[in-house]
């Protein structure tokens, strides 16, 4: 029928994982852009945080300028990353460039996982809400995409989240 009506499903532009793909992107491209390919580190500029293009920091998710503290909180990851590649390419010279970036990514999305699983999540949903999903059986078979009205409505909670006011400070 040429007249059917499908239902129109939004386009996430990072994984529904807990992968840090807000960081390292969800796609090659994207993926090659914030690479620096030396030391198996990620770009950054002088001042040690997101590189600048366009006038925008720049990182594996576009919305790394929607808000101040969305770019602070992926400049803290890049460092992280830079700061574990760094530590195991000293340890294991003999790592190519490509084994530095893909451990250091590894440690560092662990880091995450464990910080959303043992802290952050008490905190949203409570410790008994909290130990029933951390302690729930992993399902190879699970859906892990994001639901339209998860992305569209329920996510939106957390703006509320976001502070409303920033302390700007010098170096000093």
């Amino acid at each position: 029928n040429p007249y059917k009506i499908e239902v129109g499903e939004q386009v996430n532009a990072v994984t529904s994982y807990l992968d840090l793909s807000q960081i390292y992107a969800s796609d090659f491209e994207r993926m090659r852009k914030v690479r620096s390919f030396n030391g198996g580190r990620l770009k950054v500029d002088i001042k040690n945080i997101l590189p600048l293009e366009n006038g925008k920091y720049f990182s594996g998710d576009s919305r790394a300028m929607q808000t101040p503290f969305l770019a602070i909180i992926h400049s803290l990851f890049v460092r992280n990353h830079n700061n574990i590649a760094d530590k195991l390419g000293s340890l294991n010279r003999h790592w190519s460039e490509e084994k530095l970036f893909q451990e250091a990514r590894k440690i560092n999305v662990a880091i995450y996982q464990k910080f959303i699983y043992e802290e952050w999540l008490e905190l949203f949903v409570g410790s008994e809400s909290a130990d029933e999903l951390k302690f729930s059986e992993y399902d190879i078979n699970a859906d892990a995409s994001t639901l339209n009205e998860f992305s569209t409505a329920a996510f939106r909670i957390f703006h509320a989240f976001m502070p409303t006011k920033m302390e700007i400070r010098d170096e000093n």
